[in-house]
């Protein structure tokens, strides 16, 4: 009898469970890491695929919180915004706790949008991290699937 619960809990937690997009465009539950912290984009001129992407992972409410939260020109932590410590501290970035929020073009290249959630990257340290939630927007080589 044990086994038939545990077995149909898991049938039901399969089936309440969220689909994972793939597509491009859709939010990615899964986490992923920072490999190459050089394919960051720090100045963004956010472009109109940027929203319509947001749109299409379900974002579409978060636009205005995203735009002003990604780059240097931004909320992003102090150490973040600025280029030598940035380029110097690309291990340390290496080190940011992030998900996978959608992808687009940008400027014909390959984006990842990259959410960086405030709770999960208390370990940084404290010029490397904000109260609040922000955004990196990374080229595609830039990052790994955790």
């Amino acid at each position: 009898m044990q086994k038939f619960l545990a077995a149909a809990f898991a049938g039901l937690a399969l089936l309440m469970a969220p689909a994972c997009a793939t597509s491009a465009g859709e939010v990615s539950a899964k986490e992923v890491k920072i490999i190459e912290p050089g394919e960051i984009f720090s100045l963004v001129e956010w472009p109109a695929e940027g929203d319509d992407a947001l749109r299409a992972a379900g974002w579409g409410d978060k636009i205005a919180e995203v735009k002003s939260h990604v780059g240097e020109n931004s909320a992003w932590p102090p150490s973040l915004k600025d280029g030598e410590t940035r380029h110097f501290g690309a291990e340390t970035i290496k080190t940011y706790r992030t998900e996978e929020v959608a992808r687009f073009q940008y400027f014909k290249q390959d984006v990842v949008l990259l959410r960086v959630p405030a709770a999960k990257n208390r370990h940084m340290g404290k010029d490397w991290q904000l109260d609040t939630d922000f955004f990196i927007l990374i080229g595609r080589a830039g990052i790994a699937r955790s």
